[in-house]
């Protein structure tokens, strides 16, 4: 896990350095995918939050390192899903426990969820990590995943609202879990490519006014008229 958090940190700081102006990044992740970025993006966030802590001033409307961040089908608590493939009997055949750790421990401190939720209770309150983190996220998966089950993304994005964090919910229905990401790379036309570019436009739009504001979690259930 480390080591592609590392390259994760690695093309975010080559972006920076040959971009510097551009400041609304979005980072897609799929499955395993997904689970790395959320951990690379909850560091980032850690680190500028220190970078503001050890200024000692908080620097109004300063962007955080990603504007969006959108996980295809995640399992975002490694903990609960290493217990969702011990019971389908194949926990020895993934590579879950050799990457993330062979111990609850581990799994547990390699799940960006509860990193979260363990950093919204450590900080500062005039510092929380929401102020940090993407300004907007959106959590899509397919009904019928057997893979990762869709009440993963359900449990994480709950356990991250509960920590005031703003995230949006998409379930689509009759897609497994490579159909998610198919979709995505087939482009225009598909429920997955429309429903994700729709919503990264709808983002793109939101002014600085709204964004003050308290916004609204959507929950979306997506079931196509011909499949």
């Amino acid at each position: 896990v480390n080591g592609q958090v590392k390259d994760l940190n690695l093309a975010y700081d080559m972006l920076r350095n040959n971009f510097p102006n551009h400041t609304k990044i979005t980072l897609v992740g799929h499955s395993s995918g997904a689970h790395i970025g959320l951990i690379h993006v909850v560091q980032q966030a850690e680190a500028k939050r220190k970078q503001q802590q050890q200024q000692q001033k908080i620097i109004m409307n300063n962007p955080p390192p990603y504007e969006c961040y959108v996980s295809l089908s995640g399992p975002m608590n490694v903990s609960h899903h290493f217990d969702y493939e011990a019971a389908r009997g194949v926990e020895e055949l993934s590579p879950l426990q050799p990457v993330n750790g062979r111990t609850r421990e581990a799994l547990i401190s390699n799940s960006p969820v509860m990193q979260i939720i363990m950093k919204q209770q450590q900080i500062q309150p005039e510092l929380p990590i929401q102020n940090f983190l993407p300004r907007h996220m959106l959590f899509l998966h397919g009904i019928e995943d057997t893979t990762v089950p869709f009440t993963a993304t359900a449990e994480a994005a709950y356990l991250i609202r509960s920590c005031g964090i703003h995230v949006d919910e998409i379930y689509v229905a009759k897609k497994g879990h490579e159909d998610v990401v198919v979709d995505l790379m087939y482009g225009e036309g598909t429920i997955v490519w429309n429903k994700v570019n729709t919503w990264l436009q709808q983002k793109s739009k939101t002014t600085t006014k709204k964004e003050q504001g308290t916004p609204t979690n959507n929950v979306e259930a997506v079931i196509p008229s011909k499949l």
